[in-house]
Formats: C-alpha cells, sequence, structure tokens
C-alpha cells in the first residue's frame, strides 16, 4: 500500500537510524504546483527560485564530521535512482515526488526545486564555458534548442554517517539527440546578477559534475571535477577527482558505489530520456582523490551543455541555494540592572548556536542590533563570548570559551549591552567560516530578536532643614535674620537630574537656593548635596514675638528608563527662635549690647 503520513525504517540491509519522515506522496502535482509557484515570481529576478529549502532536523547519530571513520554506503542504497520522479510504495528509500513535497528521511539537510520555464535566462556569449571564472559568465533572457532547455531542476543533500550524498535531478524540453548536463556546487553564494551577468566568483572547492547521457541513455558516463587552479588536472582550472569518458556510471551497472546517474526509460511520467537524475557521495570522492576541502556549499546551478568537452558551450541553467553548511541561533535577554551612570540600563542577553550544516564551523563572528532610541546616547554593545553548553543548556563559563562547533554541535553564547530603552528589543545574527581559518567562505543566520524585560526602578528624594535666627546690622539698623541649611539626598537606585530646592516663608517670595543639579543613586558618595541660605523675615510667626519658621521642597527628574514621573519632596517645618535662653546674638557672634556699642562708636 502506498505510504502517506508517519514514519517507517527501512529493511535491515540499511542503517538502521535511517528513519523516514514524510509529508506524503504528492507526484507530479507537487512539481507542477512547484512550477507555477516558481512562475508567478518576476521571471528575470526571481527565476532561480530556491523552493522547500527548509533544513530538516538532522539525527546526531547521523551528524559525525567529515572524515569520520563511519562512511556511507552505495549512493543507490538511500535513493530510488530508478529514472523516475514517483516514490514506490514498496520501496523504503526516497524519491523526488516525495523528497520535493517537503518529505523523506531526517537525514536531508538541504532541499532545493526550481522551474525554469521559456522564455527566462540562458547562457550567452562565449565566455559562458566550466572552464572559466564565473566573471566571464553572461545570461540573457531567451531560448535553446528543446533538448538544452530545461523545465525543472532539483537537487536534494544527506548527511549520512558523515558522507554529504547528493542527489540532483532534470527535466528537459525534448529528448532528441544526446544529453549533456552539469551541476555546479558552489562554496560561496553564486547568483544570477544585473546587467547580464552572474554574482560571486569560482572559490577552491568548488565541485562540478558533468554528466553524458548518449545511445538513447544507454550510455551515461560521469565526471566529477573540483576547481582548484593550483592542482589542476584539465584546462588549467579543474581537478579531476573521479570518473572518465570511458567507464559506464549507468545506475545498477556502475562500477563505482560513489556515484551513478540513470535517465527515465519509458513514458509512464514524462516523455523517454526527458528526465536524468544522479546520485554523488561527494565526501567519497573527494576521500578518495585526498582533497582536504571541505565540501560545504552555498548554492547549486544546472547546466546543459553542447558536448562532453569540458570547455563546452553552456546553454541552458536553474540556479538556487543550496546550502549544507549551516548555522542556527536562539536568543534570551532575561536580565537587566541600572548601568554604572545611573541613567542607563544594563542588559544582558544569551543564547545558543547550533551547527546544523554538513561541515565543521569556526571564526564565529557575533552582531548585535538593540534597539535605537529617538533621542539620546545611542546603545553600546559589548563583547560576545561563546562557550560550550553544560548539562543545563547554558554557557559553561568554567572552560575557555570555544572557537568551533563540529557537525551537529551546539554552543552557547553570553553578551550584554547598555541601552536607554526600558523593555528593548535586541537582535543577533552569526556568521561563521564553512572552510577553516583565514578562508572567505560564510555561512550566516537570519537576524534573531528577543524582548528584554521592563524593569521597576525605585525612586525618590528628601530634603530636610535646620535654622537658626539672629540679629544683623544693616544700613545701621538691627534687623532679624535667618540662616538655613540641610541637605536633598536620593534615595532611589537611579541618578536624579535637574534636582532643585526652595525654601518657602509664608508671606514672601520663595528663594532657590539649588537648582540644575544632579543626584547619584543612593548609596554613592553624590547621592546628596548640602543646601544653605538665608533671608529677613518681615514678621515672626503669628502669636510670638521672637520665633521664625519655614520649610524647604526638593524636586529631581528620574532617568526615563524609570517611566517615573519628576520626584517631588518637602521637609518638615524649621522653626528657630531669636535670643533662646535670654541671650541674643546677631550673625556676627557679637552680643546685641556689643553690636549697639560699636554702632555708637561709629557715629
Amino acid at each position: 500500500m502506498k505510504r502517506t503520513h508517519g514514519e517507517k525504517s527501512l529493511s535491515p540491509s540499511v542503517p538502521g537510524d535511517w528513519t523516514r519522515k514524510r509529508l506524503g506522496a504528492l507526484g507530479a502535482s507537487a512539481l507542477a504546483l512547484a512550477a507555477g509557484t516558481a512562475h508567478a515570481l518576476n521571471p528575470i529576478k526571481y527565476r532561480k527560485l530556491s523552493w522547500l529549502t527548509a533544513t530538516a532536523s538532522v539525527a546526531a547519530a547521523l551528524l559525525a564530521p567529515h572524515g569520520a571513520m563511519a562512511q556511507a554506503g552505495p549512493v543507490t542504497q538511500y535513493f530510488e535512482l530508478d529514472g523516475n520522479r514517483t516514490d514506490n510504495a514498496a520501496d523504503a528509500r526516497d524519491d523526488w515526488s516525495t523528497v520535493n513535497a517537503g518529505g523523506g528521511s531526517v537525514s536531508i539537510i538541504r532541499r532545493v526545486f526550481i522551474a525554469d520555464p521559456e522564455p527566462l535566462t540562458v547562457f550567452s556569449t562565449g565566455g559562458s564555458k566550466d572552464d572559466l571564472d564565473i566573471s566571464s559568465w553572461r545570461h540573457k533572457s531567451g531560448s535553446t534548442p528543446p533538448k538544452d532547455a530545461i523545465t525543472n531542476a532539483y537537487a536534494t543533500a544527506y548527511n549520512i554517517a558523515g558522507d554529504l550524498v547528493v542527489y540532483a535531478a532534470a527535466e528537459r524540453g525534448a529528448t532528441n539527440g544526446d544529453a549533456f548536463s552539469g551541476f555546479w556546487f558552489f562554496k560561496t553564494n553564486v547568483s544570477v546578477g544585473d546587467n547580464g551577468r552572474f554574482n560571486g566568483l569560482h572559490t577552491v572547492g568548488d565541485v562540478l559534475v558533468l554528466a553524458n547521457y548518449e545511445n538513447g541513455g544507454s550510455k551515461v558516463t560521469i565526471q566529477v571535477f573540483e576547481w582548484n587552479p593550483a592542482q589542476a588536472t584539465h584546462n588549467g582550472v579543474l581537478k579531476l577527482l573521479a570518473g572518465d569518458l570511458n567507464s559506464s556510471a549507468l545506475c545498477g551497472s556502475s562500477a563505482s558505489p560513489a556515484y551513478c546517474g540513470i535517465t527515465n526509460p519509458d513514458s509512464s511520467e514524462l516523455p523517454v530520456d526527458s528526465f536524468f537524475e544522479v546520485g554523488i557521495n561527494i565526501s567519497a570522492v573527494l576521500r578518495q582523490a585526498n582533497s582536504t576541502n571541505s565540501p560545504c556549499f552555498s548554492a547549486f546551478l544546472h547546466e546543459t551543455r553542447s558536448s562532453s568537452s569540458i570547455s563546452a558551450t553552456l546553454k541552458d541553467f536553474a540556479s538556487g541555494a543550496f546550502d549544507v553548511c549551516g548555522v542556527r541561533i536562539s536568543k534570551q535577554c532575561p536580565a537587566g540592572q541600572i548601568g554604572a551612570n545611573g541613567n542607563s540600563i544594563d542588559y544582558s542577553f544569551k543564547g545558543q548556536v547550533s551547527n546544523v550544516g554538513f561541515g565543521g564551523l569556526s571564526n564565529f563572528v557575533f552582531t548585535d542590533y538593540p534597539q535605537q532610541p529617538a533621542s539620546g546616547p545611542l546603545p553600546t554593545v559589548g563583547a560576545i563570548t561563546l562557550y560550550a553548553c553544560n548539562a543545563s543548556g547554558e554557557a559553561n563559563t568554567n572552560l575557555p570559551p570555544i572557537t568551533a562547533l563540529a557537525a551537529g554541535a551546539q554552543g552557547c553564547y553570553l553578551g550584554g549591552f547598555n541601552t536607554t530603552i526600558n523593555g528593548s528589543t535586541n537582535r543577533i545574527k552569526v556568521v561563521a567560516s564553512t572552510g577553516g581559518t583565514g578562508t572567505t567562505e560564510y555561512t550566516t543566520t537570519e537576524a534573531e530578536q528577543a524582548t528584554c524585560p521592563i524593569l521597576t526602578f525605585p525612586v525618590g528624594i528628601t530634603v530636610d532643614k535646620a535654622c537658626t535666627a539672629s540679629l544683623a546690622s544693616i544700613n545701621s539698623q538691627l534687623v532679624v535674620k535667618i540662616d538655613f541649611n540641610g541637605n536633598v539626598c536620593n534615595t532611589g537606585n537611579t541618578q536624579l537630574t535637574d534636582v532643585m530646592v526652595v525654601d518657602e516663608v509664608v508671606g514672601m517670595s520663595p528663594v532657590t537656593v539649588l537648582t540644575n543639579q544632579v543626584l547619584g543613586a543612593a548609596g554613592s558618595a553624590s547621592a546628596c548635596l548640602p543646601y544653605s541660605g538665608s533671608y529677613f523675615p518681615s514678621a515672626p510667626n503669628a502669636g510670638t514675638t521672637t520665633t521664625f519658621s519655614d520649610m524647604a521642597r526638593a524636586r529631581g527628574t528620574p532617568p526615563g528608563i524609570t517611566q517615573a514621573p519628576v520626584q517631588t519632596a518637602v521637609s518638615t517645618g524649621a522653626t528657630c527662635g531669636l535670643c533662646p535662653a535670654g541671650v541674643c546674638t546677631t550673625s556676627s557672634g557679637a552680643t546685641v549690647e556689643q553690636l549697639l556699642r560699636q554702632q555708637r562708636t561709629k557715629k
């Protein structure tokens, strides 16, 4: 019976951890849907559509690093390389109708489907050849002979026992004549550019698979090359890794278990020989050729060619993103505290970085993007450090920081930033090298956003006051003078600005004694400020002849991070008497009698 949903393990001849997760066998209808989706976009700029590129979760047991002792079996063991797209219900291996519909083994790490209806872009000019750099390639809108016209192209990558195993297929418009095709796997993001050019250049380690289907598909030959000018064996830039034009690579009869190809032998789905597919264990080929280049690819391009010659003219093409090495990042912003300056917040953040692709990653570069305030100082970001994770999934700071993650491994990072926004959001992304120290091959994540908590800060202000009354000689007259003093203090844990203290006396205008001052957080050396002043009262307190009273009022503005209003405080009334205990003094400290004697002497 036909499988639809659910999981199924393969026969005992296949590794036991090879488990299927299928979304349904949708057959040709899924392919037609994908083609329609691609064509609905801008046909020139977006023709090279990466469809169904969601990375599947990969079982940890299958994520051994490249070069590990465990190795995959023949490429025919995991995929139905049988010359058709339909998943056989009696066969537990994958096939295109399942893979292109989003299903298939949990060992799938990347998939791409590219619809390429005419008259979308094709190669142009004689400079578009496999032995020339991409800067020489050109494209245009147009058509090619039907036997060279691509209608759909697709590829999928598996991590099987630590080996990168890739399957690719294409459909062409007509079946007359032999078919010569190539599959490029680029290590950088090669893509279709504007003005008839391509974006990107070749990188050492780019892999080219040339597949030739002749004599009605009965003769299949495959050659696998690596772009490597320093070790070139062909045309000054390509190093032959495997295959030749004399040995059969037809699936079912191939002498090599690492690669094979096949066309459709009947017209049950498509015209005979209009569909062809290949499987190649990239890791095995590199291993057998003693190549040390990492098979971390970022882009895929299928091409049709004029002949089997390496320097053949390129005809049609279809390309898309094909990241087989990848990184994912999560982020949390769990806590914050008042900054050292008292008017900002220091937030701490953390998260996990996972290597979800095939190869090892190193040289991690984190970039954090805090929310920008409408005005005022900009946020500042501190160091972001990657550590191994402990058993609780937190950064293990008892060990030194790390700089690399093997395939399937996870690291935990710590960082922080300072901001004036309470409850700030901030995003983070990470870029990692896929080719070792000193290379320019990178994989990156989309920015992951976290929202930091809104913090509540205690705020407050206090003011106290004391006074003394005395007599002063003003213009040869004895008058009452009140001297006062006190302290204004910040009782909160944030800075207060625009601090003001005003002395208030009933019946008189207020006197400002402090203005535009700053108070540090409670407990700091600048949390309190003294103030002092004096005034000449116009009358004593009601019902008395020798006592005088007044009060002080203070205010201060908390920083915006507190989201708190202006803070105010009023002192208790300060009362001071003239001639306490019957002894009257003046502001100079002399007795009244002494002051009067001095005035008479002056006269």
